[in-house]
Parts: structure tokens; C-alpha cells; sequence
């Protein structure tokens, strides 16, 4: 979740901005919720393109690693393999589903700071 979140608010938002095409009466309420969306919408889609790949990437990995404890002959390598795999399961939903889903929900309500 933390490095999805850096990359959603690391996002220039500036060069998204730039590339709409000028909109008559972009004043309005509802054109400015429609860029709020669109621009959360395009947050999202750039920190799951670029970080969600390698964190998806990390959890099949440690999957891959893990793979050859469910196998085990001994219960306690078993059980050490559930556990892994449901935490690094719920870590992958957390990040992956979850986060996006809230970050769509929520951001609209975040007061933006600028700088100055």
C-alpha cells in the first residue's frame, strides 16, 4: 500500500491538465467534479501501471519461494505456509483492490494543499 500511495500522490497532475483540450464553461460544478474524477481516475491508473506491476511481481515471487513449504512433510512448515500466504494474500487485496477503492472514494473529500 505504501509505495501505491507514494506513486498516486506523486502524480504531476499539472501535465494531465495540459494535455485536456480547452472546455468552454470549465467553471461549472459539475465539469469540476468531472475533473476531479477524472484526474483521481488518472492517478490511479498511473500508480497501478507503474508500482502495481512490481508489487504484483514481489507477491508471485514469494509465492514462487513459499510454494515448496505446503508440501512439507512436518505440520509447523505447513502452517508457516498458511500464514505466509494469507498475509502476503491480504497484502496484495490491500493494496491492489482495496486502496484503490478507497482512494476513489475519498480523495475528492482530502483539502489540497499548494505550494506557494
Amino acid at each position: 500500500v505504501v509505495h501505491i500511495a507514494h506513486a498516486y500522490e506523486t502524480f504531476d497532475c499539472s501535465r494531465t491538465i495540459k494535455q485536456e483540450t480547452g472546455k468552454k464553461d470549465s467553471l461549472k460544478s459539475e465539469n469540476l467534479a468531472n475533473d476531479a474524477s477524472k484526474i483521481v481516475k488518472n492517478k490511479l491508473r498511473f500508480a497501478l501501471s507503474g508500482t502495481g506491476r512490481s508489487v504484483t511481481k514481489g507477491g508471485i515471487s514469494t509465492f514462487t519461494g513459499l510454494i515448496m513449504l505446503a508440501f512439507a512433510p512436518a505440520k509447523a512448515f505447513r502452517v508457516f505456509f498458511k500464514m505466509l500466504f494469507s498475509t502476503v494474500l491480504l497484502g496484495l487485496y490491500a493494496g491492489l483492490v482495496y486502496f484503490p477503492a478507497c482512494m476513489i472514494l475519498v480523495d475528492p473529500l482530502i483539502p489540497k494543499v499548494t505550494k506557494s
